[in-house]
């Protein structure tokens, strides 16, 4: 609501946007009137706003096209450095201060979903052949632990790739801890998940700790564990060779200089390859922003 009444933009799009961006492309190259396009917010020229249904959530991600690198080279000074290859959509958690509880509202069907691995080595070895210096590849996903299972059998299909490469490629990619993980039920499980990524040459590991202290990261609904259960699989990340990069926020609602510092001991304590710290941002329609709104800790 506060983004279409800007005079600058004429339509929004709520929900996912390939079908939307291929409609509204086809309607304007064809010179026709931009009306009907599900998923868009359309602005008429009295300021009247048309707002069109939703489409469902896409469930077959292996019919979206694979990334054409060819209309972004010529802008990136390093195309065969920083290539990223999508593993699914969604993630399964409600952390308060994330966009993704807000869009799992946003339409229908299944909000978490996953590419086949057959189709994402596809897509892989089309990009290896395109930049043939390549030789490490970020798959682009919430949490691969969202599913492990699936990641297990997406690893060994790409150890299995990756064995017939006279150059391994390097793979990097987000995961958070899932409450049980360590559980002695569930440590055998969590080893043979660390071992596929090996086999794959997964060198490298985002992992989204938010805060170190227990109190803000309870607030912020994220997956609970103590601090000791985060320490210890931080620790057995490290243990398997992974490089580990942990993501931080501070400036949350209720955080104390305290709170923080709790974030600073976990670093020390494990001492990952690096820290990728963000100052929160209140998105609009988040549960924190509303929380942040009624503390004050926005204006």
């Amino acid at each position: 609501e506060n983004a279409i009444s800007s005079p600058y933009l004429d339509a929004i799009c709520l929900g996912e946007g390939d079908h939307a961006i291929k409609m509204l492309t086809y309607l304007i190259s064809e010179g026709k009137e931009v009306k009907g396009v599900p998923n868009l917010w359309i602005k008429g020229e009295d300021g009247s706003i048309e707002k069109n249904q939703r489409l469902p959530f896409r469930e077959d991600l292996d019919e979206v096209p694979f990334v054409d690198h060819d209309l972004w080279v010529d802008w990136i000074a390093y195309p065969d450095k920083h290539v990223s290859v999508l593993v699914g959509r969604g993630c399964p958690f409600k952390c308060t201060y994330c966009s993704n509880h807000a869009m799992a509202k946003l339409s229908t069907g299944k909000y978490v979903r996953y590419r086949s691995p057959d189709n994402m080595i596809s897509e892989i070895q089309s990009v290896c052949d395109k930049f043939p210096n390549l030789r490490h590849i970020y798959l682009e996903v919430e949490t691969i632990g969202a599913n492990i299972v699936y990641a297990n059998e997406l690893f060994e299909q790409l150890a299995q790739w990756n064995e017939k490469r006279p150059d391994q490629i390097q793979f990097g990619m987000n995961i958070a801890l899932v409450q049980g993980w360590l559980a002695e039920s569930k440590k055998e499980l969590l080893k043979q998940f660390f071992e596929h990524c090996n086999k794959a040459n997964v060198t490298s590991l985002n992992v989204g700790i938010e805060s170190g202290s227990e109190k803000i990261r309870k607030g912020m609904k994220r997956p609970p564990h103590s601090n000791e259960e985060l320490v210890q699989f931080l620790e057995m990340c490290k243990s398997y060779n992974i490089d580990i990069n942990i993501y931080l926020l501070i400036g949350l609602p209720h955080e104390t200089p305290a709170n923080f510092k709790e974030s600073v001991e976990i670093v020390r304590r494990v001492n990952p390859k690096s820290v990728s710290l963000s100052v929160f941002y209140p998105y609009i329609g988040t549960d924190m922003y509303n929380v942040a709104n009624e503390t004050g800790t926005i204006e």
